[in-house]
């Protein structure tokens, strides 16, 4: 897949942040900026569409060509779901029978994401 393909597959508000990472020129594979950034990149992944945490690990890696490993990301999403952020159900995924977790944006998750990232109108 080509890059303009890669970028119109990617939701705007990605567009935007992998734009503001890399005009400020960080070096988002340095392992205390990925893990700074991740709490926001988890919630940007899920703001538009409910996602499990296999989704958001993939969309992450696509945008940013960060890998994240899943012992360093499920405690975030775990942190941001008993912080009330992020909203979970389980249920049994069709492809595999495993047991999965749909997260989504909350109210509050919506005005921390807004905060960080207010919307450009």
């Amino acid at each position: 897949m080509s890059v303009p393909e890669k970028m119109n597959t990617m939701s705007n508000e990605l567009l935007n942040f992998q734009e503001a990472l890399y005009t400020r020129q960080l070096d988002i594979k340095h392992p205390h900026v990925a893990r700074a950034l991740l709490d926001p990149l988890i919630l940007l992944c899920v703001s538009n569409e409910i996602k499990t945490g296999y989704c958001i690990n993939k969309s992450i890696r696509l945008t940013t060509g960060l890998r994240v490993s899943y012992g360093t990301l499920y405690p975030h999403i775990s942190a941001l779901l008993k912080d009330g952020f992020l909203t979970g159900s389980k249920r049994i995924s069709d492809q595999s029978g495993l047991l999965v977790r749909d997260l989504q944006l909350t109210e509050k998750g919506t005005e921390l994401l807004n905060s960080i990232f207010p919307v450009v109108k």
